[in-house]
């Protein structure tokens, strides 16, 4: 749980404001991430890196953001979600996004995903959906709407 407030903690501190109006920006690189193209992760709508192409419309004070390689196929990505942020511990990893759905929104669409590829969910609430598999891993998926802004959505996963 400790590991859990520690990198949610890191991941919200590190999102910071909006950033508004689009400009073109370099993609930035990041070690031990991937650019994922694929439907089973991300939506097509999303604002990521993609392998030949230079530039990304992303406003400058927003870095590329690419979801780490270790994200396994059954942990979905919400759809039209944008990854802002992505965090790492020795058993633990996290991605923060942001979205125009509603927290009820995404809290359904993680309840109703993660069943669908097989993973338990033991708790939920308005804001919050705790989901296991057998093999002991365990997803976490935490919703808030800021005063001003985005819905951000938290994803932790080992």
């Amino acid at each position: 749980m400790k590991r859990i407030r520690y990198l949610l903690t890191t991941v919200m501190i590190g999102v910071g404001p909006g950033c508004g109006d689009s400009e073109l920006a370099e993609p930035s690189s990041v070690e031990k991430h991937r650019t994922v193209t694929g439907p089973e992760h991300l939506p097509s709508d999303a604002n990521v890196a993609v392998p030949g192409d230079n530039r990304e419309k992303r406003p400058p004070c927003c870095p590329t953001v690419s979801l780490p390689e270790d994200l396994p196929p059954d942990v979905p990505i919400l759809p039209g979600a944008r990854p802002v942020h992505v965090g790492h511990d020795k058993s633990l990893s996290a991605i923060q996004l942001e979205t125009t759905k509603s927290v009820e929104e995404v809290i359904t669409f993680y309840a109703m995903e993660l069943e669908r590829r097989g993973w338990s969910i033991f708790h939920t609430t308005s804001a919050l959906v705790h989901a296991k598999k057998p093999d002991k891993r365990i997803v976490q998926v935490m919703a808030a709407k800021p005063k001003n802004g985005p819905v951000g959505v938290s994803v932790f996963y080992r």
